[in-house]
């Protein structure tokens, strides 16, 4: 398949409200990891590329199924699955999405914030993503509510590993090795106790020199 078919704006928001319609899950053995969004008509049988990026010939599958669906003319229907997000919902993420692509040259550090802190499904407290359950299936808060500020340095780097999965979802662009020593340094500084805004600011500095 040529490269140019899985690039460009249209098939980034095209692949981002399939994600978000199957719930981020693996629609034939519900794996939570290592997702692809498959072309259930094949692009090859497009007249061109981008008229294969519609939603509805589109499904999230994980890389040890995508195989077994190539070249079948049908979608697998995940058994007891949750219900998918609402129309209104997925339009909700991808105005998310774009605004958030729009304060990468502005105002980066407020990222941390969109895809974070104000996050109904994001941890607080250690940034993992919620399931159906208010409890936080990294930490164990409640409602993704912070328990106490990381003082130490290995935990704030903990909780890094998990930020770097939640900027990837969202396509924000940074750099890992510039994050994990930002937020290395800020917890060596008068930040330490201030998680927040130490992501905060570890965040805008790796998408600014990833930008850049």
């Amino acid at each position: 398949m040529a490269r140019g078919a899985y690039s460009g704006e249209e098939w980034t928001a095209a692949r981002r409200a399939a994600l978000a319609r199957d719930n981020r899950r693996c629609q034939d053995c519900g794996a939570e990891e290592d997702l692809h969004v498959h072309h259930i008509k094949p692009v090859r049988e497009f007249d061109t590329q981008s008229d294969a990026h519609y939603v509805e010939n589109l499904v999230v599958l994980c890389k040890y199924c995508h195989g077994k669906w190539e070249g079948r003319d049908e979608r697998p229907r995940l058994a007891e699955a949750e219900p998918g997000l609402l129309v209104r919902e997925v339009v909700s993420e991808l105005v998310t999405d774009t605004v958030d692509r729009l304060m990468l040259e502005k105002i980066p550090e407020v990222l941390y914030d969109r895809v974070v802190w104000f996050s109904p499904n994001i941890c607080r407290n250690c940034h993992a993503r919620f399931t159906n359950s208010p409890r936080c299936p990294g930490c164990g808060v409640e409602d993704g509510r912070k328990k106490k500020e990381t003082f130490s340095i290995q935990g704030a780097i903990d909780r890094t590993h998990t930020l770097i999965d939640r900027l990837k979802e969202r396509d924000i662009p940074f750099d890992e090795d510039v994050l994990y020593d930002t937020v290395r340094d800020l917890k060596t500084s008068g930040l330490r106790a201030n998680d927040r805004e130490v992501f905060r600011q570890a965040v805008g500095e790796s998408v600014h020199a990833s930008v850049q």
